[in-house]
């Protein structure tokens, strides 16, 4: 059985295969540092639609992909 990867790890991923620092992502996103740890670390329950567009913007992906 295949293992699921949340949308938190997915990000993290990007994140860290960029080279950005939590701070810079969270920066160029709008977020605060904590904020984005909380849901990279999957502590919340839903990642808003403005947080998910802004991600999709500074990736280049795609919604599908993140979620």
């Amino acid at each position: 059985m295949a293992q699921t990867i949340t949308p938190g790890e997915r990000i993290l991923d990007l994140q860290k295969a960029s080279g950005m620092k939590q701070a810079e992502l969270a920066h160029k996103i709008g977020l605060s540092p904590s904020q984005l740890g909380r849901i990279g670390n999957g502590n919340t329950a839903s990642v808003s639609s403005d947080i998910l567009v802004a991600l999709v913007k500074e990736f280049n992906v795609s919604t599908d992909y993140l979620l």
